[in-house]
C-alpha cells in the first residue's frame, strides 16, 4: 500500500468524522416582557374618517402581522381645544373609525387622544397642535441603479423650507402609479 493511498484513506476517514459529528441545537431563550399599550393614529386638515390602531406589545415570535394583541371594546375619542370630542367606533378588532364626518383638523389648533381600555385603565395623550407645513419649493425623481442597500428604481424626493427655529415633525405619503404595456404579438 503506498504512502499516498494511506493519505487518503486517513484523510477520508477524518473528512467523514467531521461530516458526521453530533451538532448541538441552540435554544433562543426570549424574556417574556411587559405588555405596553401601541396606539397609531393620526388627524390631519383634510376630511376624515380618521383611523386609530389599538394593540398591545408583544415578543418578536408572537407577533402576528407584526402585532401582538389588538385590544377591542376600548373606548377611544380625539379631543380638539374648542372643547369637542369626536367618538370612534370599532370597525374591525382594534381598529377603530370616527364617526362624525364633519370632524376634521384645522391648522392652528390643538388635539389630543383619550382612550379607555376594557379593564378600565385612561390614557390621555399630550395636546398637539397642528402646523401649517412648509410649502413644497421642488418635487423631482431620479432614478438609481440596485445597491447593496437600495433596490433599482425611481426616487422620488421633496425640497422644502423648514424653519430652524422650531422642532417640527412632518409626515409625507405618496401613492404609487405604474403603467404597464403588454403587446401578445
Amino acid at each position: 500500500m503506498g504512502i499516498k493511498y494511506q493519505i487518503w484513506i486517513i484523510l477520508s476517514a477524518c473528512l467523514a468524522a467531521f461530516l458526521t459529528r453530533c451538532i448541538d441545537p441552540f435554544e433562543v431563550v426570549v424574556e417574556e416582557g411587559e405588555q405596553r399599550l401601541v396606539v397609531q393614529g393620526e388627524i390631519t386638515s383634510a376630511e376624515g374618517p380618521y383611523q386609530v390602531i389599538l394593540s398591545y406589545s408583544g415578543n418578536y415570535s408572537k407577533l402576528v402581522d407584526g402585532v401582538a394583541e389588538f385590544i377591542s371594546d376600548a373606548y377611544v375619542c380625539i379631543h380638539d381645544d374648542q372643547g369637542n370630542c369626536s367618538d370612534l367606533f370599532e370597525e374591525t378588532r382594534g381598529i377603530y373609525r370616527t364617526w362624525d364626518t364633519s370632524f376634521k383638523g384645522a391648522i392652528g389648533h390643538s388635539y389630543f387622544l383619550e382612550v379607555i381600555l376594557p379593564n378600565g385603565r385612561r390614557y390621555l395623550s399630550e395636546p398637539e397642535m397642528m402646523i401649517r407645513p412648509p410649502e413644497i419649493s421642488r418635487i423631482y425623481a431620479e432614478y438609481h441603479e440596485e445597491t447593496d442597500l437600495d433596490p433599482e428604481g425611481f426616487f422620488v424626493y421633496v425640497d422644502v423650507e423648514d424653519p430652524s427655529d422650531q422642532v417640527n415633525f412632518y409626515k409625507w405619503e405618496t401613492v404609487s402609479w405604474y403603467l404597464y404595456s403588454w403587446d401578445p404579438c
